[in-house]
């Protein structure tokens, strides 16, 4: 499929591949959008506060004050210190932001790198001081008048000059190649150093933050692999406690609960119907001028015959028939005789609670899943790094638990072989559709390529031409912008397949999502890059030179649609996820629509964050900076007013706007950890390509004992660190809950914890929102 696309130098070709050189245009269109953007939600912010700080109603959240005034905000907003940021958007929230001021220092120290050295190198030496450097041998500079820094770059240069007949190494006039590699050392070994820093203040926060926590998921792991004889609360409390890891406190086995899932999901459907006809009732009362009663009937017994009796008095005879919402009885409410809508439904909500209590009693098929609490949180450490037997085929397997909120319990009763083989299936589906994507992606920036306009509609073709600001929005503002909307829509769809996967948690879902997008976005807009055009595209597969070579030769080509994209993401497209043009449209319908209670209630709670939808993009402009921080480095510029750009906004978003429901406990920067890594080994090859494209191989040569050490780096994060990501040191929680402020919260915290038991099993259901007559304000 990729043969088939047309050569880069082609007419007609994908405009990805040969992009128009005005940055300018494009700088000020995306200026454009952003200032528009950023000014709507500064003038807006205070107006709709329950749009743009939702999070502020919620009861029991101290959120720091901004400033009222239009611009003092930001000032306000980047000064709310670490310890505010994590309490408020927790552990998760401060690990994402913390990744935004890692990527902030590196590109400022890169940029600084970039404009005062290697620009003025690459236009020394290749007059093209932005980097689109097209791998032919240009004219000498010989004869040419130098000055201060050109003056020691010429120095070095006639030194380099001396060497140059050496096979082997630089050629003549290619002296600019040892700095080369002296930038990508100084580059890779400062994004390291910036790289293991970080992790270190993760590692020691998280450490300390989980030490203090008393909660019952911190003490409670997720036993799976269960033989039948242990899938018993007494069997395996006995078998856990004969091992002498710690004392058992309390056992959940999960069982088969399809039953009592469907019972609870026609509960809901007939709760917000009752919902719905009461409130459909009260504004007929209104209407109509009738007194109201105060309260919905009682649920607790049947009351669909019998409400209204032949001593009613005529008043209630005539709200009866004039205010009581009637449905009709069968074939999906459109035939049979009308019935009342009211009673109907709280009989079907009186038998659906029946009916769950009924359940309570029911012997149900477990599986070989359980939760196990212990009674200190350094027995649950203990048992989820422990090999504890081999009880089945793949033996007990033992993780920390997620917190009961976040489990998923109909993926639960799945076995383990049933999950194994549904997870590879829906990743073999997830690697079809990434492939197949890219059909579509190309067919698309064909279509908008002048070319192709002028064989379609000759007339269009022939106005752009005339007007060179609309060509130049053709050719440059367009291309971006479709594909910054397939950048920010697929993560829907990824997301989705992750649900499918079967995980128990929402937390190891949503990591799997950052996996499946930023896969996406590494095959669709970087790698097709490389492939499309090429005579062979299985040569590098057999012989990673080859590969090294085609990125550098390659890469260059599309730097100004890297560039482009960037500046179109960071200026213009960031303050729109500000401004949340699509959730004030969402909040305007769902408003209009509203009709309960609860719909209104729903109005006020923040929108959900997820980390697999809003983190993928940044790693992969970290990886697009990368691969261009020497070949061009203009893009360190635009990459540093991206991750600027995205701070304010993220950081404004987890504080005040957005609530992210799962707690992974800070294990996302494993994945950002590899995902940076990869990108440095990405950029080290790509300098080897380039060192043998002009047929320096020991100056390639010199730079693989960087990739060693890169490579090597990486192992010894997964060997050495990963487990500081993943577990609590038992010196930090033996250090924290020996303090006597830690006993005491443990005493207060742990009888108020949310047990691991099956929604069906909770003490209390939740109840129709039909007890206070709303409002007529609220119904309008």
């Amino acid at each position: 499929m990729f043969t088939q696309l047309q050569d880069t130098d082609e007419p007609g070709g994908d405009p990805r591949m040969s992009p128009s050189s005005d940055l300018r245009t494009q700088f000020w269109l995306a200026f454009a959008l952003g200032s528009t953007a950023i000014t709507f939600f500064c003038l807006l912010r205070r107006r709709w506060s329950e749009l743009y700080a939702a999070r502020s109603t919620l009861l029991g959240l101290q959120l720091p004050e901004l400033s009222t005034s239009l611009w003092k905000w930001v000032v306000d907003l980047i000064r709310i210190p670490d310890a505010t940021v994590q309490q408020c958007a927790g552990l998760d929230g401060f690990v994402f932001l913390l990744f935004f001021r890692m990527a902030m220092k590196f590109l400022s120290f890169a940029s600084l790198l970039g404009v005062t050295v290697i620009i003025p190198v690459n236009k020394y030496f290749r007059d093209d001081a932005f980097g689109n450097i097209t791998f032919v041998s240009t004219s000498s500079t010989e004869g040419v008048k130098v000055s201060g820094f050109f003056s020691i770059i010429d120095f070095f240069r006639r030194k380099y000059d001396e060497i140059s007949e050496w096979p082997g190494f630089a050629q003549k006039g290619d002296g600019f190649l040892y700095l080369y590699v002296a930038f990508t050392y100084i580059i890779s070994i400062f994004l390291l150093y910036v790289l293991f820093a970080s992790t270190k203040q993760i590692a020691d926060i998280r450490q300390t933050y989980l030490a203090r926590q008393t909660r019952l998921t911190d003490r409670t792991v997720l036993v799976s692999g269960l033989p039948p004889e242990l899938r018993s609360e007494l069997a395996l409390k006995r078998y856990l406690n004969d091992l002498k890891i710690g004392t058992v406190e309390r056992i959940c086995i999960c069982r088969n609960y399809t039953l009592m899932d469907k019972i609870l999901s026609n509960r809901n459907r007939y709760m917000h119907s009752l919902e719905y006809y009461w409130a459909k009732y009260l504004r007929n009362c209104e209407r109509l001028g009738l007194p109201v009663a105060s309260s919905a009937y009682d649920i607790s017994s049947p009351v669909a015959n019998n409400s209204y009796n032949e001593s009613s008095s005529l008043l209630a005879a005539a709200e009866y028939r004039l205010c009581r919402p009637l449905i009709r009885s069968h074939f999906f409410k459109c035939c049979g005789k009308k019935i009342d809508a009211i009673d109907y439904y709280s009989a079907k909500l009186y038998k659906c609670d029946k009916r769950l209590d009924a359940a309570h009693h029911v012997d149900f098929t477990a599986t070989g899943q359980a939760f196990v609490t212990f009674e200190s949180m350094a027995s649950a450490q203990i048992a989820a790094q422990t090999h504890i037997d081999m009880k089945s085929l793949m033996g007990l397997h033992i993780i920390l638990a997620p917190s009961p909120q976040d489990v998923q319990w109909h993926n639960t009763y799945m076995g383990r072989w049933h999950r194994f083989f549904q997870s590879w299936f829906v990743s073999v589906i997830t690697l079809l559709l990434i492939l197949l994507w890219t059909v579509p992606v190309g067919a698309i920036a064909v279509l908008i390529n002048i070319d192709t306009i002028r064989k379609l509609w000759p007339s269009l073709a022939r106005l752009l031409e005339d007007v060179p600001f609309m060509r130049t929005l053709i050719q440059t503002f367009l291309p971006t912008l479709v594909y910054s909307l397939f950048i920010n829509f697929s993560p829907f769809l990824f997301r989705w397949l992750s649900r499918m996967q079967g995980f128990s948690s929402r937390g190891e879902e949503e990591i799997y999502t950052v996996g499946k997008n930023y896969a996406y976005l590494f095959v669709n807009f970087f790698l097709v890059y490389i492939i499309a055009g090429t005579s062979n595209i299985w040569s590098w597969a057999h012989d990673a030179t080859q590969f090294a070579i085609l990125l550098a030769n390659r890469l260059p080509k599309q730097a100004q649609f890297f560039i482009d994209l960037i500046v179109l993401q960071g200026i213009g497209m960031l303050p729109f996820r500000l401004a949340q043009f699509g959730n004030l449209f969402s909040f305007a319908v769902r408003r209009w629509r509203a009709r309960t209670l609860r719909d209104y209630k729903s109005l006020q709670q923040p929108d959900s964050f997820s980390y697999g939808i809003y983190l993928p993009q940044p790693l992969f402009i970290m990886l697009i900076c990368l691969c261009y921080s020497i070949i061009s480095p203009l893009i360190l510029v635009f990459g540093l007013i991206y991750f600027t750009m995205g701070f304010i906004v993220y950081k404004y978003e987890l504080i005040y706007a957005m609530e992210h429901p799962q707690h992974s406990t800070g294990q996302l920067w494993s994945t950002i950890f590899q995902r940076m890594v990869m990108s440095c080994a990405i950029m080290q090859m790509t300098m080897m390509g380039l060192m043998s494209l002009r047929r320096a191989y020991w100056l390639s040569t010199v730079i693989a004992p960087l990739l060693i050490f890169t490579l090597a780096s990486s192992y010894n994060f997964f060997k050495m660190i990963s487990p500081a990501m993943n577990f609590v040191s038992l010196y930090y929680i033996q250090r924290e809950q020996a303090h006597p402020i830690a006993r005491t919260r443990e005493s207060s915290s742990s009888g108020s914890a949310t047990p691991y038991v099956h929604p069906g099993f909770a003490s209390a259901l939740e109840q129709p929102l039909i007890d206070s007559v709303p409002s007529a304000n609220e119904l309008v």
